[in-house]
């Protein structure tokens, strides 16, 4: 602050570089996002790690306030972008019983950052040095590229599947496993589909943005899920931001405030994997905003612990409410609260195969009714992919073993075998399978059905 003069009239400067960096995340979360579905996760995540070290390194050497502004608009365009696209690689890579584990490992490691974050501030006050060092370590993650695969379901969902078959025949390598032959069977089948130019064309471009809006149900959840971030975002990051404001140390007042969190990643791994996703989600929001909303309640001196709304607008919020704490806690507690509810009117995702096409979300969740509103564990659907039918009940079939020596009669109208010695009877059972794809490129499920 001192060294570009950032006080007396200019005190509000501070607060626009929080928005500055805040204006960047909306920006790069549809330029990585677009990136993401056209150049695929791998790429779109090395593209963002250089965008941030680069932004990072340009802070350090910044020699007025502005050119640090628009500096923090470039290290903003790739949060959250820099954790997501990990995360959707890790969620794509496992199935659908591990995916509240993902989940909770990596927000747990995201909040060890934050801990460790605490003590590099405490160590390192000068803000240049502390621009490098939060930066360039990031220079060991391009390491990755010989590492990291890229998602299969990606690849297939580009018709690539060479490429996806030869990615999942080394992740079962890996985990001592064996693709069964029949599976990779199936993929040289799909490979060897032939399809016109336009279709090839669909696949590469894949949906755009506005897919999202074309279809009532999808439309209907594209605005849940974004007023649900909106709400998370607004609460979770401005608590953040003004975590040191709880004690005098603010140091280890932002250390105890993020070390906070791994207890309720615990929780929620419980709770997820028992009750599902819809109502853990709207107890924690609607508890933390009747709790922001009950803080103004209490002595002023527990009001510091402030946060505003949305992200950009959170600092401007916080800036205004110095002198009167009241309305950012009621404004946060009351979007807190109706975010939490609108999750409710979300389908559930325990037990479920997630979309993997537009066409398939739209279909998702569309029989929705009241009463799964209600229901706080949600039911297990029976699974299509395996069933058994014993054929022994009433309709016995026999497999008669015939030895080779045995004498045939033949007629015109019949082959009757003779039957010898070593004749066996065996309880014949029909097992029903159902292989669930995705969808094909002019839109429609292909199936696979077999007794």
């Amino acid at each position: 602050m001192l060294q570009f003069d950032l006080v007396c009239d200019k005190d509000i400067y501070p607060t626009l570089g929080l928005v500055a960096l805040n204006t960047g995340g909306p920006i790069g979360v549809y330029l990585f996002g677009t990136l993401n579905d056209r150049i695929g996760r791998r790429l779109s995540f090395f593209s963002c790690l250089a965008t941030l070290i680069t932004g990072g390194i340009l802070t350090s050497i910044a020699n007025s306030f502005w050119t640090w502004a628009v500096c923090r608009v470039v290290v903003g365009l790739t949060i959250p972008a820099i954790y997501q696209i990990p995360f959707i690689i890790s969620l794509e890579l496992v199935g659908p019983n591990y995916r509240s584990f993902v989940t909770v490992m990596t927000c747990s490691f995201y909040t060890m950052g934050l801990c460790m974050l605490a003590a590099v501030t405490y160590l390192i006050p000068e803000w240049r040095i502390l621009a490098l060092i939060t930066s360039t370590p990031f220079l060991a993650y391009f390491g990755y590229w010989w590492f990291l695969p890229e998602s299969p379901r990606w690849l297939l969902a580009k018709g690539r599947l060479s490429e996806a078959s030869e990615i999942l025949e080394t992740l079962a390598k890996v985990n001592g496993k064996e693709l069964p032959e029949s599976f990779t069977q199936k993929l040289k089948q799909r490979m060897t589909m032939s399809r016109s130019k336009s279709e090839e064309e669909r696949l590469r471009s894949g949906p755009g943005v506005l897919s999202l809006f074309k279809t009532p149900n999808m439309r209907l959840k594209t605005f849940l899920i974004t007023l649900n971030w909106f709400a998370n975002n607004m609460v979770y990051v401005g608590l953040s931001y003004y975590g040191p404001a709880l004690g005098n140390e603010e140091h280890l007042s932002f250390f105890f405030s993020s070390l906070a969190e791994i207890p309720s990643y615990l929780a929620c791994w419980v709770a997820m994997d028992r009750w599902g996703r819809r109502w853990p989600l709207c107890l924690c929001m609607v508890t933390a905003g009747m709790s922001c909303v009950a803080t103004v309640l209490l002595p002023s001196g527990f009001s510091a612990y402030i946060s505003g709304l949305g992200l950009i607008i959170i600092p401007f919020i916080t800036y205004l409410g110095r002198e009167n704490l009241v309305l950012p806690l009621v404004i946060l507690g009351t979007v807190s609260v109706i975010g939490g509810l609108s999750g409710l009117r979300l389908p559930e995702t325990l037990h479920h195969r997630l979309p993997q096409t537009v066409e398939e979300g739209e279909l998702f969740g569309k029989d929705w009714k009241c009463a799964d509103c209600l229901r706080c564990v949600p039911i297990k659907p029976a699974s299509a992919t395996t069933s058994y039918e014993d054929l022994s009940a009433g309709e016995t079939v026999e497999l008669q073993s015939v030895p080779r020596e045995s004498v045939v009669e033949v007629d015109q109208q019949q082959i009757q075998p003779v039957r010898g010695p070593s004749t066996a009877t065996r309880r014949l059972m029909r097992q029903s399978s159902v292989m669930d794809t995705q969808r094909d490129s002019d839109g429609s499920i292909k199936m696979t059905y077999w007794f």
